[in-house]
């Protein structure tokens, strides 16, 4: 195998080794979007069909359970049915209607936004920590029984706990922190050499 062959494989198996995290993480955001999109037109049909707000909130947590279920990336980035909402709010707030449209293709739903909140709001008296982990969920729930029971003693064991946790989560973040720091530099070396072998695979055909 000539030299420049092997240069040529070499700027295409870079290519390949930089192009391919970018394609997944492209299509995870792909996905993501039109989860998002089903979702926000999901709302509006339930809201259509259903004059009560409390009964909304059931039919609209089982939509999430079950477009989050499908796409993973749902989850990923909105983490509950209250999140989605709280996000539905803030792009009818924040949006103009024409970039509304051509973002989610439905109308903003402005006309029923008081019936959003208001739902929203019953969500979270239901479920206030549902966008935390069930783990972190989980002991914010019994501190707030030990507050209810005036139970001092449990509600500083639960406090504890919680300081674990929020301490390796901050370590979690740390670590996660450095290593997309390391993934971006590794990726701004991956252009360097791509473009560098391809700009020298280039010179040595047009020299034959």
């Amino acid at each position: 195998m000539s030299k420049s062959s092997s240069l040529i494989m070499l700027m295409y198996g870079l290519l390949i080794a930089f192009y391919i995290p970018f394609l997944i993480f492209w299509r995870k955001r792909i996905t993501y979007k039109f989860a998002r999109k089903r979702f926000y037109r999901g709302v509006t049909s339930v809201f259509e069909n259903c004059a009560d707000d409390s009964e909304c909130v059931p039919q609209l947590q089982m939509l999430y359970k079950r477009l989050s279920e499908r796409y993973s990336s749902l989850s990923e980035n909105l983490r509950s049915a209250p999140e989605m909402m709280e996000d539905l709010i803030c792009s009818i707030d924040t949006s103009e209607q024409k970039q509304f449209k051509e973002i989610f293709g439905i109308e903003p739903p402005i006309q029923i936004r008081s019936r959003i909140v208001n739902t929203l709001n019953l969500m979270k008296n239901l479920q206030p920590f549902s966008s935390l982990s069930s783990k972190e969920g989980n002991l914010l729930n019994m501190l707030k029984h030990a507050i209810d029971m005036q139970n001092p003693d449990l509600a500083k064991s639960t406090l504890s706990q919680l300081a674990d946790e929020i301490e390796v989560l901050e370590g979690s973040l740390r670590t996660q922190y450095k290593r997309t720091q390391l993934s971006f530099a590794i990726s701004t070396v991956g252009v360097i050499l791509t473009v560098f072998f391809g700009i020298v695979a280039f010179i040595q055909f047009v020299a034959k």
